[in-house]
């Protein structure tokens, strides 16, 4: 099963909703998920998006295009994350962790 965390960030002036993405296992009482906290990998990924302030957004699209640097970030932050798509108005995008790796 995958479960996903949504969350809207601005990125030079545009909204994106990026999906973050989790391969997940329902367990045996089917009351919840094997090996995963939904509310302790929010709260990380909060952390995570309350770093990225303008200038961090600038320094990592310096580095490589937005999408892998920032996927690069997350991707090396949240150990469970499987995947990312990052949605604006007119396009959609999805890196896997093995992408990357």
């Amino acid at each position: 099963m995958q479960y996903m965390i949504k969350r809207n960030i601005n990125l030079f002036g545009e909204l994106n909703v990026i999906k973050f993405g989790y391969n997940v296992t329902i367990n045996n009482s089917k009351n919840g998920f094997e090996n995963f906290d939904i509310d302790n990998e929010s709260i990380n990924l909060d952390n995570l998006l309350k770093k990225l302030d303008e200038q961090t957004i600038t320094k990592l699209n310096n580095l490589n295009p937005i999408y892998i640097s920032l996927s690069d970030y997350f991707f090396r932050s949240l150990s469970k994350l499987s995947f990312i798509e990052y949605e604006t108005i007119e396009t959609m995008s999805r890196i896997e962790r093995k992408d990357l790796i």
